[in-house]
């Protein structure tokens, strides 16, 4: 991917002091509204070491549970020590933020107005994914802390400047963290190896590269090989579908379209915001009239199920879905075919971590926090779709796209405050 020169055309103030509203918003959420429940997943951790040690913890985890050690032993450690849960958890949606805009925008926003844009679209996903993903306190280790990681494990891949050996080292320490979330893990891999091929094959491969891949393959093998993920994949058969041992890859196939579907759901401001910038960006696209008709048509079909979710059957609307990384792909292809192959295969595999709930029996049952990986890689093209709306339609336009977009953040907020008061 290229990125240019930041074009800062006067935007520093205002990106300053977007930045400074974002950190007052998180602190005072996080301070007043955002706590832990006092049953779940937060019960459990809070007491996990009443008696026992952390590592008498983890192995049991690991051995009848999860192989997600690393998160398990944060959740732990902090659940009884909010405070610093509340200081780190906003700086992982930082993170999150910075992370995105420099893979979404590149180098064509400053990092602070990239950061900003990025926490108000952050916003527009889904209510109920980012609520459980990132505001709930378990929740937050085991979605938001790992995909934050992740965004920043990919950044080298894509953003070829020079960095030091404590760089690198941090990365490579955030790209094993991350791959104890198995989403995360196959989205990092699906992207990072093809990545990683082509840099060798370009000869532009550093160490850093194959380091930090080799990091998230040792430990996405010792998460994926812990013998707990037999036995919890037992009982959870058991508690959530009885008969999912009887359905043929033919029926997971379908369950996995109907799982993806649910990203148009009635609260996803993105999405809606993703196919209006790509409406308008096929129309002054040079594309050939069949390719923009069946844009224009996936687009308009994921505007009516957010609008109607229960109006068009789940394969209908995955489909379009399908339509809209390829007319991602078709309209930033004028700008760089390269980089429209990587945009549209990226969005692909965030979609495909979505899908790949069918492969459990918690398909139904794991809630919609599972659509936070595939809502972040939503949120990245979204950025990107908005940078071609600035260039193409100018700066005016790119301003009031993210006034909606901030609009809709301030309204999720008030949401967020209402719904704790």
């Amino acid at each position: 991917m290229r990125f240019p020169t930041p074009q800062r055309g006067g935007e520093r103030p205002t990106a300053l002091a977007a930045c400074a509203a974002m950190l007052v918003t998180l602190c005072v959420l996080h301070v007043a509204v955002f706590d832990r429940k006092p049953d779940y997943d937060d019960a459990y951790f809070a007491a996990a070491l009443d008696h026992q040690t952390l590592g008498a913890f983890l192995l049991e985890r690991y051995m009848r549970w999860s192989g997600r050690l690393p998160i398990d032993a944060f959740a732990a450690l902090l659940l009884d020590h909010l405070w610093i849960w509340r200081i780190v958890n906003v700086a992982m949606v930082v993170w999150l933020c910075a992370s995105a805009a420099r893979l979404g925008f590149g180098r064509r926003l400053g990092p602070f107005a990239g950061t900003g844009c990025a926490f108000a679209l952050l916003w527009c996903m889904p209510s109920p994914v980012l609520r459980d993903a990132a505001w709930w306190v378990s929740g937050s280790f085991n979605y938001l802390w790992p995909t934050a990681a992740g965004l920043a494990a990919m950044v080298p891949l894509f953003d070829r400047r020079t960095r030091g050996p404590w760089a690198w080292a941090g990365i490579v320490l955030a790209g094993g963290f991350a791959a104890y979330h198995e989403q995360v893990a196959l989205a990092m891999l699906g992207i990072g190896l093809p990545r990683v091929a082509w840099l060798w094959r370009t000869k532009r491969l550093g160490r850093g590269e194959v380091v930090l891949m080799v990091s998230i393959l040792v430990n996405a093998a010792i998460n994926f090989g812990a013998p707990g993920i037999q036995h919890r994949y037992v009982v959870e058969i058991g508690n959530f579908y009885p008969t999912f041992d009887q359905l043929t890859l033919w029926d997971k196939g379908v369950l996995g379209l109907e799982v993806l579907a649910k990203l148009a759901r009635s609260s996803n401001v993105l999405l809606v915001l993703s196919c209006g910038a790509l409406v308008a960006l096929s129309l002054r696209a040079t594309m050939p009239r069949g390719a923009r008709i069946g844009v224009l048509a996936a687009c308009a079909l994921l505007v009516v199920a957010v609008i109607a979710p229960k109006l068009l059957p789940p394969v209908l609307v995955a489909c379009a879905l399908v339509g809209l990384v390829a007319g991602i792909g078709l309209v930033v292809q004028e700008d760089d075919r390269r980089e429209a192959v990587w945009r549209a295969w990226t969005l692909a595999v965030g979609f495909g971590t979505l899908a790949a709930m069918a492969m459990s029996p918690t398909v139904h049952g794991s809630g919609s926090r599972t659509s936070f990986v595939a809502c972040i890689a939503l949120l990245i093209a979204t950025c990107r779709l908005l940078v071609e709306v600035r260039a193409r339609f100018g700066q005016r336009a790119f301003a009031w796209t993210m006034g909606a977009a901030c609009v809709v953040a301030l309204l999720r907020v008030f949401e967020e405050v209402a719904k704790a008061a």
